[in-house]
């Protein structure tokens, strides 16, 4: 039996403490650690200069939501809400 990838993710983004400011769109690439009972991490990588971009250079909230295969609901589950405190960094415009 051929076993077939139903992971769903997409990311929302909300004010700190505050309300939701909409769906981020698919990332160029993304990656998250949710360890049990420690930090969670998230990097999203998105083109400079576009509306995603942008929305992220300001202090705001992620939240990692998976869709149930079974209902297509998207749920945020426990660890998966980061907090945007880094600034981005493009290396290639980095100083000497």
């Amino acid at each position: 039996m051929a076993l077939t990838n139903t992971l769903v993710v997409r990311f929302r983004v909300y004010a700190p403490d505050g309300a939701s400011q909409g769906i981020l769109p698919h990332p160029l690439t993304w990656e998250a650690g949710v360890p049990l009972n420690d930090m969670p991490s998230l990097t999203l990588t998105y083109p400079d200069g576009s509306d995603a971009a942008n929305l992220l250079k300001s202090p705001c909230e992620i939240a990692l939501e998976l869709r149930d295969p079974n209902t297509g609901t998207f749920t945020e589950h426990p660890g998966c809400r980061f907090i945007n405190i880094r600034r981005p960094l493009t290396l290639a415009a980095r100083p000497r």
